[in-house]
């Protein structure tokens, strides 16, 4: 209940060498810190009338029920990636300290070899223990679908079967498509790349 603290380590021992009989440089304390994860609230709402209530077959409730899941999953969804914290979660596009890649000045359209950095960035974190997996939008997917591998020698597409390099890749259109960069206003797409 409440507040979640969990400790973590900002920078970790090191490893030197030194001569036979020699010990090793002390570290005076281990530097660390707190991630604190916070209970967030997300809410619902569906006004039914008595007379809907009232005149429909009793399919209604799974009807509202359905409704109301599938809006709180799509707001769970939304602010994993894009949330902006306070009241909701901070999401992966507002998480500082974590890899990214830029596609270009001014935007660009995703190539293997952005995938490529993605995974990189994954693994550079110390992050790549499970299995990779891509998520982005409809837009990126249709993109993906129809870029070469290599562009020289045609091998294949970047996205085969919904897989990046293999991985499993997830498509939501809560993945925004509406981002900023540089003289591209409101037409980027995010692809978010992590390991599960």
């Amino acid at each position: 209940s409440g507040n979640l603290p969990i400790p973590k380590i900002t920078s970790g021992a090191s490893g030197t060498w030194v001569a036979e009989n020699t010990a090793p440089s002390e570290t005076a304390y281990l530097p660390t810190a707190q991630l604190v994860l916070t209970p967030k609230c997300c809410r619902s709402y569906i006004d039914v009338s008595r007379t809907l209530l009232q005149t429909s077959a009793p399919a209604i409730e799974d009807v509202v029920r359905s409704e109301l899941s599938r809006a709180m999953s799509s707001a769970l969804d939304l602010a994993a990636l894009h949330g902006a914290g306070g009241s909701e979660p901070a999401g992966l596009a507002a998480t500082s300290g974590i890899g990214s890649v830029v596609g270009g000045t001014n935007g660009a359209a995703p190539t293997m070899d952005h995938a490529l950095q993605l995974k990189r960035e994954v693994a550079i974190d110390n992050a790549d223990l499970g299995q990779l997996t891509f998520v982005s939008n409809a837009k990126v997917r249709y993109k993906l679908e129809g870029t070469l591998k290599n562009a020289t020698y045609g091998v294949g597409y970047v996205c085969e079967g919904d897989k990046i390099m293999g991985a499993p890749t997830l498509w939501s259109n809560n993945v925004s498509s509406t981002l900023d960069k540089g003289t591209s206003v409101g037409v980027c797409s995010a692809i978010f790349s992590y390991a599960r």
